[in-house]
């Protein structure tokens, strides 16, 4: 009795096992091919420095985004494409629009001195308020009822004494003729100037304002609020009205400091 063979047996012999085997192994060796020449590829193009090295996608998952009805995503790159000489570039960019230096120069420029005759001093009403805009401290003038004047700072009152008894004017500005802001500007000038050459007493010459309509000498009023505020302040110890030898009320004794 001959035993039934079930249906659920393998086949001994399968006529297409030889066939599948032989198809199997070719698209293995395809595919390593496929992917040993994009490798090449790639690495022959990063050398050139003119493609960007991209990640390898097997063939696997390209076969079965194509069959799929989604469209498949670009893979990203990995890498940042720049050309060789980058930094040539970035340096051709920045020095765009910049003349060279000649060379007979030497690669220096000499500094230009400035001209003398291209300053131009302000007018007198602005070197007066920029006076008066440094600040400082100010002497009071006492005025008494004969016309004359005095001040002195703070513990150089035996100058007012020394002036008045035994010192004689070194040197002498007449005021004669001016404006009053003229007057100001050339007493705070003269004062400046004559401390620098270490002198010790000058004298101002105001006039006693005969020409005046009330009689005042208005250069004497000037002359002693200029002497009283800064900077001209700082430069002097005490001023008066001179003796009537020296020109009595129409002419100031000035201490200069040292």
């Amino acid at each position: 009795m001959t035993k039934k063979k079930s249906p659920h047996e393998p086949v001994a012999s399968n006529p297409f096992q030889a066939g599948l085997q032989a198809l199997k192994q070719q698209l293995v060796d395809d595919d390593a091919q496929k992917k040993a020449d994009a490798k090449a590829r790639a690495e022959a193009a990063k050398a050139r420095g003119e493609l960007t090295a991209r990640k390898p996608v097997s063939s696997s998952s390209s076969s079965s985004s194509s069959s799929s009805s989604s469209p498949s995503k670009r893979p990203s790159p990995t890498d940042v494409w720049r050309p060789a000489n980058f930094d040539d570039h970035l340096f051709s960019v920045a020095m765009a629009g910049v003349t060279p230096m000649a060379q007979k120069q030497g690669g220096r420029v000499s500094a230009r001195v400035p001209e003398a005759s291209r300053y131009k001093q302000p007018p007198p009403e602005v070197r007066e308020r920029q006076r008066r805009a440094e600040g400082g401290p100010a002497l009071t003038a006492q005025w008494s009822s004969d016309g004359t004047v005095r001040a002195a700072w703070k513990g150089r009152e035996f100058a007012l004494e020394a002036m008045g008894r035994f010192s004689a004017p070194e040197e002498t500005l007449d005021l004669h003729g001016m404006e009053p802001v003229q007057a100001r500007i050339r007493v705070a000038e003269f004062v400046r100037t004559r401390r620098a050459r270490g002198r010790r007493c000058v004298c101002v010459i105001t006039g006693y304002g005969k020409n005046s309509p009330d009689g005042a000498s208005v250069l004497l009023d000037a002359v002693a609020a200029a002497l009283c505020e800064a900077p001209t302040a700082q430069e002097i110890d005490a001023f008066a009205s001179a003796p009537e030898d020296l020109g009595g009320r129409g002419a100031l004794l000035l201490s200069l400091k040292h």
